[in-house]
């Protein structure tokens, strides 16, 4: 297979997984959209932001890397009927015991992870922290049958069980929004994940050659599943811990912080999880099929898409949350808020893009040290850049900053552990970067400027929003024809030919 072929072949499998993941980061936002106008950034905000943020981190953040590290060890195994049993008894027993512990230490760790919250709002928190702890149970075992999914070539199922499960909670955070009730909001949020990971299972009676039942491993496939799975996780349990000292010092800030910097990771971490994933995924899938590959290719496609992000972001935060956000009890000074925080996020998601094709190795060649090492890596670089910022008082933007930091140093050094010997990135690709970042900034700043000369209000902000958004892609669009990057050229020839197809049949 010619590294062209592999390449667009790539491109076309990331492409359908982005197209699921996006349609998965749509309902999110559309979640984090209720919540604003029901919530607003607030002490209630700041209580249900801190009983969510560490079940919902290790439930869907860290046991994401389920999904990752069960397709390599999948691909390994002679039975997949049996490993697929296995991964899901041994993810049931210990995801029930990690919920059920959280769930009991509720009175002990809440409080702590947020140092800076009055009495009464510790207190409120802690029987809401208490119930979320369950979100840990279900969540793995959606990541778990995600993966066995993603092995049969099942790949709409967990995006349907995504959709509906979030839908549900959305009616339910509605309705608690005009009632100004939490608990509501709890048992919606719970509901959601039960609605989800209930279509997972009824979904399994369509994977090939599987009948589900409960299968506990012998001890050396265990040994196995331990290794391959536990460092990944033991990393992403840094990562957790980062997470919960990040809160913790957002919350020493003031009222509405914890909210606001909670909000705004959310957002990037949307952008994570469901645009840049499915090229991580991809190039698990091609590795463990023996496909040859061509990483420097596929990592200028993945900067390619970052780059209009990352500069629309910083250019544009105000009027996104302005339009998307600021309705009911999300007020314009809480627009403000969340913009100043977001903006500072933006040179990280180019950062995340160029991470999903290392770190996609490092799980596809089952090295699982190098991917705990990694996270531990981001994890420390983040909060000692945190803490620093803030004691020079940087204020609100230390956490987007410290974000950026943390996510290149962690690039840095996974690209020459995980990737060593493959030539994945070179000082030209950097200047070519660096031109079309220029471009698109100069095309989103240009007419930025000429909307800021029309009358403030809502047809403007959208407008501005909108037509900033386009010429942030065309300008990077044009800049990178000018630079004549074949990768334009795959992305091209994956539109075209299945209009040629349809022709030729």
């Amino acid at each position: 297979m010619s590294p062209t072929t592999s390449t667009t072949r790539f491109v076309r499998h990331s492409v359908l997984l982005n197209g699921l993941f996006l349609a998965e980061g749509a309902i999110m936002f559309a979640l984090d959209i209720a919540l604003a106008a029901a919530l607003g950034l607030s002490a209630q905000s700041d209580i249900l932001y801190a009983a969510w943020s560490l079940p919902v981190t290790i439930g869907r953040g860290m046991f994401q890397s389920l999904t990752n590290s069960f397709m390599g060890l999948f691909a390994e195994a002679d039975d997949q009927a049996t490993a697929y049993n296995q991964a899901i008894t041994v993810i049931c027993v210990v995801a029930f015991a990690a919920a059920a512990l959280l769930s009991l230490s509720a009175r002990w760790w809440y409080p702590l992870s947020v140092p800076g919250a009055t009495v009464e709002t510790k207190l409120a928190g802690q029987p809401l922290a208490a119930v979320l702890a369950w979100l840990i149970f279900l969540l793995a075992l959606a990541e778990t049958l995600r993966a066995i999914y993603y092995r049969s070539g099942r790949l709409v199922v967990p995006t349907a069980g995504r959709i509906a499960g979030t839908v549900a909670t959305i009616v339910i955070v509605l309705l608690a929004g005009a009632q100004q009730d939490l608990w509501l909001v709890v048992w919606g949020l719970i509901g959601g994940a039960v609605v989800e990971v209930l279509v997972g299972f009824v979904g399994l009676a369509w994977v090939p050659d599987f009948r589900l039942r409960p299968i506990w491993p012998e001890r050396v496939v265990l040994t196995s599943m331990a290794r391959t799975v536990g460092m990944p996780l033991t990393g992403q349990g840094v990562r957790v811990l980062s997470s919960i000292t990040e809160r913790a010092l957002a919350s020493l800030l003031g009222p509405g912080v914890l909210t606001a910097v909670t909000f705004a990771a959310r957002l990037i971490a949307i952008v994570e999880r469901f645009v840049f994933r499915g090229f991580q995924l991809a190039t698990i899938q091609n590795y463990t099929a023996g496909t040859k590959q061509n990483y420097n290719s596929r990592l200028r496609i993945v900067a390619l898409l970052a780059v209009p992000m990352s500069v629309g972001l910083a250019l544009l935060a105000p009027q996104l949350v302005n339009a998307v956000f600021a309705r009911g009890r999300f007020s314009a000074e809480d627009a403000i808020t969340v913009a100043q925080v977001l903006q500072t996020y933006a040179p990280a998601i180019v950062g995340l893009a160029l991470i999903s094709i290392p770190l996609g190795l490092a799980f596809a060649r089952n090295v699982p040290r190098v991917v705990m090492l990694f996270f531990a890596i981001n994890a420390v670089a983040l909060i000692v850049s945190e803490y620093l910022l803030i004691r020079l008082g940087v204020g609100l933007r230390s956490f987007g900053i410290a974000n950026s930091i943390a996510v290149f140093v962690g690039l840095l050094w996974l690209s020459r552990t995980a990737a060593k010997e493959h030539k994945l990135w070179t000082r030209a690709d950097s200047a070519q970067l660096a031109v079309i970042a220029a471009a698109a900034a100069a095309g989103t700043f240009a007419v930025r400027s000429l909307a800021g000369r029309l009358p403030a209000g809502t047809l403007v902000t959208w407008l501005t929003l909108l037509a900033g958004g386009a010429a942030c892609v065309v300008s990077t669009v044009i800049a990178a024809q000018l630079l004549r990057l074949e990768e334009v050229g795959y992305i091209t020839r994956l539109v075209r030919r299945p209009h040629s197809q349809s022709h030729s049949g």
